[in-house]
């Protein structure tokens, strides 16, 4: 019993572990590729998530053995806190790839080819899906809050500081994207110009496959990624230069709400407002853009 606590406590899981080794020696559209395919297991994962605040032992303040019932508890809550330790590990994992890949065309002032242009929608379309529902699901943080209730009854030497960064990832909303925007911002300058070109892409691919609602998310998630650097006239007419703004705008005001996953919708006017630079200049395709 005592090993199942210091995993749970100290370390990611075995799946999680085995997902970044997997990685170490895989670079380009391969490891986009990999992390695609995890990427699409958390989404499934974290969708069909089943709370354990259901099955778990009542435990009395007064209770003789009550070290012993909340033991069990941690055994019952065991398997959903191993997912939530794969969902933070493969976010780590993923955002250094991804930038590393996308900074690769910041060295060189280049364009992805189809592949790579590809390869970085559907990874920008799990990003996007995963960080809705890591928020839209409530029994991930409902659960680790009893987790951590359990374990300083459990081991004695647990200190409420060892797990904060994993609450701070459950706890906070958006925060895949919101990091994944920090660090193309500090690590890969000029990534503005690759996701410009992709959400471009993205409205070009949205014409010969209607149906796709895909490029309207990834549109909309590259358009939050790089909504800040709007403000910055000189990386603004950079932008201009591989995407039409008014054409962009147009995309997401024909298609206001679009699949998420299943039956869950993205409103997009709602995700929206966390991009105020490009609501302001989303029809400015001339001259040098103006932020109040």
């Amino acid at each position: 019993m005592s090993d199942m606590i210091d995993i749970d406590a100290e370390e990611t899981s075995q799946l999680g572990k085995t997902f970044k080794s997997d990685m170490t020696d895989l670079k380009g559209t391969r490891a986009l590729e990999r992390i695609i395919e995890e990427g699409k297991r958390q989404i499934q994962t974290i969708f069909t998530y089943k709370t354990a605040i259901g099955k778990l032992i009542q435990v009395r303040g007064d209770a003789d053995n009550k070290k012993e019932l909340y033991k069990q508890n941690l055994t019952i809550l065991g398997p959903n806190i191993q997912i939530m330790r794969d969902l933070f590990q493969f976010n780590d994992v993923m955002r250094e790839h991804v930038v590393a890949f996308v900074k690769g065309f910041c060295k060189d002032n280049a364009s992805p080819s189809a592949d790579e242009a590809k390869a970085l929608i559907d990874v920008l379309d799990v990003v996007i899906i995963l960080d809705y529902l890591k928020t839209w699901q409530a029994g991930l943080n409902n659960d680790f809050a009893m987790y951590r209730r359990a374990i300083q009854h459990v081991k004695k030497d647990y200190n409420m500081s060892e797990d904060e960064t994993l609450r701070h990832f459950l706890v906070n909303p958006h925060n895949i994207n919101k990091a994944l925007k920090t660090s193309f911002t500090e690590d890969a300058d000029g990534y503005e110009k690759v996701l410009s070109y992709l959400a471009n892409e993205c409205n070009n691919r949205h014409e010969k496959e209607e149906k796709n609602e895909k490029y309207v998310r990834v549109a909309v998630c590259c358009v939050f990624l790089f909504d800040q650097l709007i403000s910055d006239a000189n990386k603004f007419a950079n932008m201009k230069k591989n995407m039409k703004f008014h054409k962009i705008n147009k995309l997401f005001e024909t298609n206001p709400k679009v699949a998420l996953h299943n039956d869950l919708p993205l409103n997009v006017p709602n995700y929206l407002k966390s991009c105020p630079n490009f609501t302001k200049n989303a029809d400015c395709d001339k001259g040098v853009c103006t932020i109040l």
